[in-house]
């Protein structure tokens, strides 16, 4: 397997770059997950860096992926080799590997400023399908005007956690299209708030593993609180296979979801993030249809897709595509886990 040779010794600031929030959560961690299955990340830096380094990689689900040294080895035919403040795209490190050859990157931070603009551009091109153009821009205006305020970013996630959980209620507690309508908006206004909490860290230099973890633990509080939500509406109102596709989609989120906190108890990496790793594009039908999946799988297409089911009365339709995608992502978890323990054997 190739290498990719990333030089990270640069102090940007008054932090080294590898722990910093270029990309959500890092960028060293999208790199492992971009090139996963296709080269090892080997990352150069500093040995008083290099503990803290593993541990949020090791949260990411990416340890097994990236080899944390002092200094890089010698390139070998094949390996490719860059400093971590050349930025890349992620996706495109795969087709670089491919060719043999790193093309210009798409930013170079060289000073605290290129951080955030950095960020920017990979959010731009390879991160977000719809929160990109609803959601980030009003998300870094938003984290400007908190950021001289007393309010904290853990407060701000609170309030996203709020808006969603208020979100599944809405369509209950006011009738019609109304309470629909209401039930969409908030789910809006909790992705915009689970934006603005990770600028308005990153803006004060506060980004830590337990903002990160926080953050984590109530994006999954908000799906499963609006997948509880539809699935009584679907009960209340669909079909009798919509409560078959609701069942199944609370059960495999319930298992996917417990596998994903178990394996970081476990430091044994994210199953569920390997199984949903970066896609090999394929022509065809069946290219389309990794495609679509991969992007289902994006935090805010799930909470889109679920707010406009609420808007337009189709969370039975919702619920059967989301039955059908946790169905598939169950199965590559059980073949990531057996294909671990064959090899184990």
């Amino acid at each position: 397997m190739r290498n990719l040779l990333i030089s990270a010794q640069a102090e940007i600031g008054s932090a080294p770059l590898a722990l910093q929030s270029v990309y959500y959560p890092s960028l060293l961690g999208a790199y492992a997950r971009a090139v996963r299955g296709r080269a090892k990340l080997v990352v150069a830096v500093a040995a008083r860096y290099a503990a803290e380094l593993r541990a949020r990689l090791s949260d990411e689900g990416c340890a097994e992926d990236v080899t944390v040294v002092d200094a890089l080895p010698v390139a070998a035919e094949g390996d490719l080799r860059f400093d971590l403040g050349d930025v890349y795209i992620p996706g495109t490190l795969r087709a670089a590997l491919a060719r043999g050859k790193l093309e210009a990157p798409v930013w170079v931070i060289r000073e605290p400023a290129d951080v955030a603009r950095a960020a920017a551009t990979l959010e731009r091109h390879d991160m977000y399908v719809v929160a990109r153009y609803l959601v980030i821009p009003v998300a870094r205006w938003l984290a400007g005007v908190l950021k001289p305020t007393r309010i904290s970013p853990n407060t701000v996630t609170a309030w996203s956690c709020l808006c969603g959980v208020a979100a599944a209620g809405a369509p209950f507690i006011v009738a019609g299209f109304t309470g629909r309508a209401l039930a969409a908006l908030l789910v809006h206004l909790s992705v915009t708030l689970d934006f603005t909490d990770g600028y308005l860290a990153r803006l004060r230099a506060t980004d830590s593993r337990t903002g990160y973890w926080f953050d984590t633990m109530m994006d999954e509080v908000v799906k499963f609180s609006l997948f509880i939500g539809m699935s009584a509406l679907a009960i209340r109102g669909g079909p009798e296979w919509a409560t078959a596709a609701a069942v199944l989609v609370l059960l495999l989120y319930h298992v996917l979801t417990s596998n994903h906190w178990l394996s970081k108890s476990l430091e044994q990496g994210d199953v569920t993030a390997s199984a949903a790793s970066a896609p090999v594009w394929r022509p065809g039908l069946l290219g389309v249809a990794r495609r679509a999946y991969e992007r289902l799988n994006y935090l805010d297409v799930h909470l889109y897709l679920c707010a406009l089911a609420l808007l337009l009365s189709a969370e039975v339709w919702a619920l059967l595509l989301f039955a059908i995608v946790y169905t598939f992502r169950f199965v590559r978890m059980l073949q990531v886990r057996l294909g671990g323990q064959t090899t184990a054997t």
